[in-house]
């Protein structure tokens, strides 16, 4: 299959609309088309135009409605844009820090021996630790929630970064549920599968 340029341009046609000025995006995107169509027209042996291109191109309706609503639309749009990017940080920051509470979680509970013969019990207990005192730590860095700082075991940057996501999002209390938790089953006997 040979160099396809169409398929550049229409992926360059497509990021259009991160074009961060009102009606420069739809300026952009109509002379992509253009180039497009005149290409495509090309390797048909045929020359469109500029009459034909704008036809083609051009935007349809009504100019001034076009304009009221674009002067309208474009800061919802922008808002709501922003308000995707704000969650989704939010989102990958809130399983980072609960990546790193599950993990020490999983650590402890190797140290203390819980590992691999209670993994159902280990794994309820982290659930349960993590659901009542684990959170965002964006709301709670904003809600000045922190307490004592969490000092992983390596001291880099990137550590120190972690450590502190994992700080406002409530590595303490959760850890402490935790360590609750392991204590109050080394206090059990271990089942094995064909007691009850």
């Amino acid at each position: 299959m040979k160099d396809d340029p169409v398929s550049q341009q229409v992926l360059a046609v497509g990021i259009t609309p991160l074009v961060p000025l009102p009606f420069l995006d739809g300026l952009v995107r109509a002379r992509l088309l253009r180039e497009i169509y005149a290409r495509i027209a090309k390797g048909h042996g045929i020359t469109l135009d500029d009459e034909t291109l704008k036809t083609l191109t051009g935007v349809r309706g009504n100019l001034l409605l076009g304009c009221i609503f674009g002067v309208i639309w474009y800061p919802i749009r922008k808002l709501l844009r922003t308000i995707i990017y704000v969650l989704t940080l939010k989102e990958c920051v809130d399983v980072v820090s609960e990546a790193v509470i599950r993990s020490e979680m999983v650590r402890r509970a190797l140290e203390d021996g819980h590992l691999p013969a209670r993994a159902e019990e280990v794994r309820q207990a982290m659930d349960v630790a993590v659901k009542r005192h684990a959170g965002s730590p964006l709301v709670n860095f904003l809600r000045r929630r922190g307490g004592l700082r969490v000092h992983l075991h390596r001291d880099d940057k990137v550590a120190k970064a972690v450590g502190t996501l994992a700080t406002y999002g409530g590595f303490i209390p959760a850890m402490d549920a935790f360590s609750t938790s392991l204590e109050a089953m080394e206090l059990q006997p271990l089942l094995t599968d064909g007691e009850e």
